[in-house]
């Protein structure tokens, strides 16, 4: 009996090492599965966060050179203000002093 003990005694402490081998085995499995899984997240992640700073840098740049044509835009629009007053005003002069008088107001 003590021979058939011990037998039964070191088949379940096979089936019981067996069992933690293969849970182990299936856990490390697992994590490596995991780790392959987060390592390519983490690449896409990366490529994805390098195109958005690509393209913010390239959308900072865009809107800067917008500002400075709308600096020089205005700056032209404000020259072209001064000269068509200044055209708008000779014309006006020149309507009341060409020797009409009145006559040439009224036309």
């Amino acid at each position: 009996m003590d021979n058939e003990l011990k037998t039964y005694l070191e088949a379940m402490e096979k089936r019981i090492v067996t069992s933690v081998g293969e849970r182990i085995r299936r856990f490390e499995s697992s994590l490596n599965d995991s780790m392959t899984v987060t390592n390519s997240m983490v690449d896409r992640y990366s490529y994805t966060l390098q195109d958005h700073e690509q393209w913010l840098r390239d959308h900072t740049r865009s809107i800067a050179r917008h500002r400075e044509w709308l600096e020089e835009h205005e700056a032209a629009m404000h020259e072209l203000d001064r000269k068509l007053n200044r055209i708008a005003d000779l014309i006006l002069k020149g309507r009341g002093s060409n020797g009409g008088g009145a006559e040439a107001e009224d036309r």
